[in-house]
């Protein structure tokens, strides 16, 4: 969810109000006079996700990949910065643990 900062009072408020809760500031003046601020929600779920994608090349990819791709999508939904980074490094750890297996179950 993205957030802006009032600029007459700094108070933080979501982007679907159009004025400041506190100080009753309209935000429909231009965009650059308006702070984003970043979620920090699912910060966990980010990281969660993205050892998962990492342990998925070797390990389990059937089982890790897909929970690192749910995870690091949940994380990417809330607005964290590395949720996109987990889902797609669980989707290529995913793919890349596919192939080594079937690579490792025909040389036997």
């Amino acid at each position: 969810m993205v957030k802006y900062v009032c600029p007459s009072c700094s108070a933080i408020s979501e982007t679907d109000k159009s004025f400041c809760p506190e100080c009753g500031t309209s935000y429909l003046k231009k965009e650059s006079e308006n702070i984003k601020v970043e979620s920090n929600e699912g910060g966990g779920l980010a990281t969660a996700g993205l050892v998962c994608g990492i342990l998925s090349f070797l390990l389990f990819p059937f089982v890790l990949g897909p929970i690192g791709i749910v995870l690091g999508s949940v994380a990417w939904n809330k607005g964290h910065p590395r949720g996109k980074a987990a889902t797609i490094t669980s989707i290529v750890g995913t793919v890349a643990g596919l192939l080594i297996t079937i690579y490792w179950w025909n040389s036997y």
